[in-house]
């Protein structure tokens, strides 16, 4: 069965089909938990993390610079260093990490042209915009 419902990551239900799977889900969230999807064909590992429509989440989306200052309230703490090795004269590579119950992770990618006060291109990790809209529980980070 390819499909698998995780809650608090712990396996709860497997599924032949999306359809059955995707109506437990809602059910679920309808009780207030935050259920997670998986689709995998091995019985090794759950496979990768699908939205209820079958697509793959991925690990980083990209967004907004208004929406990732947003973002960032949500966070015990928040710092960036700059990525020298992988720098150019022409642009400047920045990773924010953030402290978030107690652990420290990472939490977006940014791109700044050289002498830019706002990047270009700014990519975050998908889990903790998940958890911050209420769709994945802080446990699971």
């Amino acid at each position: 069965m390819p499909y698998s419902i995780t809650l608090a990551g712990d396996i709860q239900h497997c599924y032949p089909d999306l359809g059955t799977a995707r109506s437990d889900i809602l059910e679920l969230r309808g009780q207030g938990q935050k259920p997670r999807l998986y689709y995998s064909t091995s019985f090794e590992h759950l496979g990768c993390e699908i939205d209820d429509y079958g697509t793959p989440i991925p690990e980083y989306t990209h967004i907004s610079w208004n929406d990732f200052a947003k973002l960032l309230p949500h966070f015990e703490a928040c710092w960036s260093v700059v990525d020298d090795e992988l720098s150019s004269p022409t642009y400047r590579l920045v990773d924010v990490f953030v402290l978030f119950c107690g652990c420290s992770h990472h939490l977006a990618d940014m791109h700044y042209p050289r002498c830019e006060t706002v990047p270009d291109y700014l990519r975050v990790r998908t889990t903790f915009l998940r958890v911050t809209q209420g769709l994945m529980d802080p446990d699971e980070v």
